[in-house]
């Protein structure tokens, strides 16, 4: 992942490295050091915040709760983006032309206005979003 600039990061890349999922953990964590190190940058929606937070919310796991927090408000390289009214308006284009679901509408719209070299998903539908460099963690696998 080294030298791979502006990466833009699916929810889903999160939930795999925050539950050490034995599938992509070595995958994810090397996708973390890099940006951590400064290797490349990270990106991603507060679509991701919803997303992660939902389990530990549900389950009343206040120590999770506060862990996600401090993740994603000081991981090193890492900016959680806000999804502003030109995130959302392209968000509205890209769900109107390849029919993708809101929540994946908005996390493309945000790699593509952040001008992100490539937006790292576990989602094989969204590869058919021709703007952007999308890649599974199964395409990073080592």
């Amino acid at each position: 992942m080294s030298g791979t600039g502006k990466l833009a990061l699916d929810s889903s890349v999160f939930i795999y490295q925050l539950n050490k999922s034995s599938l992509h953990w070595k995958t994810t964590n090397r996708i973390f050091e890099s940006i951590m190190m400064g290797e490349s940058v990270g990106v991603t929606s507060t679509i991701t915040v919803l997303e992660i937070m939902v389990r530990p919310e549900k389950l009343g796991k206040e120590s999770e709760i506060k862990r996600h927090e401090t993740i994603l408000r000081s991981f090193p390289n890492l900016t959680v983006i806000p999804v502003s009214f030109t995130i959302a308006h392209e968000a509205a284009k890209i769900r109107s032309e390849y029919n993708i679901r809101t929540p994946d509408s908005i996390q493309l719209a945000t790699a593509k206005v952040q001008d992100a070299d490539v937006f790292v998903t576990n989602d094989r539908r969204l590869k058919r979003f021709g703007e952007l460099n999308v890649l599974t963690l199964r395409d990073l696998r080592l």
